[in-house]
């Protein structure tokens, strides 16, 4: 059990001031950056409330977020937290997305979300307000190497030995997007299908010790039907450094995918937003937008 919960804080995921800096560094690099301006905002918020009607029933699945004794973290400590889960079936990749699969794990980039779904043969999800904001470069890090990957969109891909050829377990695309006042975080996980697999993974999830600012979990349920979970995590220091700083995850689970939409507040050049309760006002917005 503490094996795999292990595991699990190994899987490649930024922490929030890693995501903040690279965006930090990629504002120093332009002269003018293209926001969300808020009537466009609020134009794409009422297209996709009255344009869309309820989500189907299947496109949508059960997310969980339970509080649990997450056992032994890599770094020895013992922490309590919380497992936020997914519960999906394998999705079928196309042949050229199977046949780019060499090894164990690796990191395909694409210059858009768009790219990745066309080579994937498969859509992670369709988003009138994502539509309307500006894409910005993605990071991941692997923890086991500390090498930090920037593109587009990036889809990390984990494969296991069989039969003579690798066959694909997981993957994991990330987005991001810069709205009005901050930017926001998409990653999408799947389990892979194939014909000669005959064990089914285990349905993704991201294990989160709780901070010293504590763990909240909201039950929000979007206009079409989606059933999100949305974790607060309070931090009263960051890095070092003293101060009131939060971050929200919102899990939910469709067309077979389990999502986390990550955004963070906190005073601090390295923070877009200044405000929590702006940030969750349009992280809601980014969520009714779903279909």
């Amino acid at each position: 059990m503490e094996k795999k919960y292990q595991e699990l804080f190994d899987q490649v995921h930024a922490s929030p001031a890693l995501r903040m800096e690279v965006l930090h560094m990629k504002e120093r690099e332009r002269t003018g950056r293209r926001r969300m301006p808020a009537a466009a905002l609020t134009a794409a918020l009422l297209v996709a409330v009255l344009a869309g009607t309820a989500l189907a029933a299947g496109a949508m699945g059960l997310v969980h977020a339970d509080f649990m004794d997450l056992g032994l973290l890599t770094n020895g400590e013992h922490r309590e937290g919380l497992l936020a889960r997914g519960e999906v079936a394998p999705r079928p990749l196309s042949e050229q997305a199977l046949e780019r699969v060499t090894g164990k794990e690796d990191t395909w980039i694409f210059d858009s979300l768009e790219e990745a779904e066309d080579f994937l043969g498969l859509e992670i999800a369709s988003n009138d307000v994502l539509d309307q904001m500006e894409a910005i470069p993605s990071t991941v890090c692997r923890s086991s190497s500390a090498e930090t990957i920037t593109g587009g969109c990036l889809v990390d891909v984990t494969a296991d030995p069989l039969g003579g050829q690798w066959v694909p377990r997981t993957l994991r695309i990330f987005s991001a997007y810069m709205g009005e006042h901050g930017a926001f975080f998409q990653s999408a996980t799947m389990k892979a299908a194939h014909p000669n697999r005959w064990r089914e993974e285990d349905d993704p999830a991201l294990a989160m010790p709780t901070p010293d600012g504590g763990l909240e979990v909201e039950d929000y349920v979007t206009p079409r039907g989606l059933e999100v979970k949305i974790v607060k995590k309070s931090y009263t220091h960051l890095g070092g450094v003293p101060g009131d700083y939060c971050s929200y995850d919102a899990f939910f689970v469709l067309n077979n995918t389990f999502f986390d939409l990550y955004t963070s507040a906190g005073q601090g050049e390295q923070f877009y937003f200044k405000d929590a309760e702006l940030a969750l006002a349009e992280m809601k917005t980014i969520l009714d937008g779903y279909r």
